[in-house]
């Protein structure tokens, strides 16, 4: 869970589930950037592999870089020039959006080189060992009782803890994250048979069920849908 302010910019990898869950009544603006790993590896090289940052995000387990202001204001102007080329026909557009693309990917990752000796624990604890012990048990039978028991403390401070540091139910994103995972298997081209099991379902009819109330479409719609 972080205290988000400005100047600050999360790393989301694919298929994670993430949620805001809090806002003060102060105007803000948020810019998402979707990226692709193929298209930073075109903009890397052998000397300069701009994936660095998030792979240093996932071993850390630290998603959130908060930029001085001289690195916002940098910021600040390289997304406005990203927003102003992107999809422009206007000739060196193309090659502009490109260079602020590789800039901002620069930018962070120059960053975090600083950073990098500094120990920043943002996570609380609790939610944190819980994330990991679902995300690595999603195939299995998952309830309180046991993540109580797996983390040697109390169902009701599980239950309380979680809810009060995410928004939402501990059961709620337990299914969140077994259908985050259904529709990254189904993309992989994973059997529906199989798909079911993996996520943790006794049979395919619930499995059916709990996909199609969460996405309104069922698990053979979004196959069909995700290779057109």
């Amino acid at each position: 869970v972080y205290n988000v302010s400005q100047g600050d910019v999360l790393l989301v990898s694919p298929f994670t589930l993430h949620v805001l869950t809090q806002l003060k009544n102060v105007v803000a603006e948020r810019v998402v950037i979707n990226i692709t790993e193929k298209y930073i590896n075109s903009l890397s090289s052998e000397q300069s592999n701009l994936l660095n940052i998030f792979e240093t995000t996932i071993q850390n387990k630290n998603y959130r870089i908060h930029l001085s202001s001289d690195s916002q204001k940098k910021m600040d102007s390289y997304i406005d020039t990203v927003i102003k080329t992107q999809g422009s026909s206007k000739f060196g557009d193309d090659v502009l959006y490109k260079l602020k693309m590789t800039q901002i990917l620069l930018l962070l990752n120059n960053h975090q080189i600083e950073l990098e000796n500094n120990d920043i624990i943002t996570q609380n604890k609790i939610v944190a060992d819980c994330v990991s012990f679902i995300t690595n048990n999603l195939s299995k039978p998952i309830t309180i009782e046991i993540i109580a028991e797996k983390l040697n403390t109390s169902p009701s401070t599980i239950s309380h803890t979680f809810k009060k540091h995410t928004g939402i139910s501990i059961y709620r994103f337990i299914t969140k994250k077994r259908m985050i995972l259904a529709k990254k298997l189904i993309m992989e081209n994973v059997s529906l048979q199989d798909i079911y099991q993996l996520c943790g379902f006794n049979d395919y009819t619930s499995f059916f069920r709990c996909f199609k109330k969460e996405f309104n479409q069922t698990p053979k719609e979004f196959k069909l849908n995700s290779l057109n």
